[in-house]
């Protein structure tokens, strides 16, 4: 699982460790070239772009992506190129449209896009943004998300007990 939260460069929060506390799964910030573990949650690393490139990690320097670095449609649209149709892009609450033409990108490539549903976001215009263009994209509660992903990630492990299987990403 890659996560991507919109984070000021100056910022010092250790938002591993933060997420750690509340996470069964090892929780970390990848370095460049680092290989994409199984049962592993990333985050990307504040002021650098995260991207996939096969099973491993790139971390970029390239301008601001919709005013943001780390911004969400690169990493998705790396995601979309690396992993095809076992992608599954989610998007939550935010106030930009950041993501939304990643996640057009992976529905392209025939992954799957699941959307906060807007009506309980504390900010509304990313859901909104990406539904705008993915408008076949699953609505879900967060609480729908979480059991969601949490079955998702049972089956994928099941699955990935077999040779030849790509994780869904």
């Amino acid at each position: 699982m890659v996560m991507m939260l919109h984070r000021s460069p100056s910022t010092t929060t250790d938002l591993g460790a933060l997420l750690q506390s509340h996470c069964l799964l090892p929780v970390s910030e990848p370095d460049d070239k680092d290989a994409m573990v199984i049962g592993h949650v990333y985050i990307a690393p504040a002021d650098y772009h995260l991207l996939l490139e096969g099973r491993h990690f790139a971390l970029s320097t390239e301008g601001p992506v919709n005013h943001s670095r780390p911004a969400i449609d690169p990493l998705f649209q790396s995601a979309a190129f690396s992993f095809g149709k076992n992608c599954l892009a989610v998007i939550l609450s935010g106030n930009s449209d950041d993501g939304a033409q990643g996640a057009e990108t992976i529905l392209k490539a025939g992954g799957d896009v699941w959307v906060q549903n807007p009506n309980e976001c504390e900010a509304p215009i990313m859901p909104v943004a990406a539904l705008a263009l993915v408008p076949s994209a699953r609505i879900l509660s967060l609480d729908e998300i979480t059991a969601e992903l949490v079955a998702l990630g049972q089956a994928t492990q099941a699955r990935w007990k077999g040779e030849g299987n790509e994780p869904h990403v």
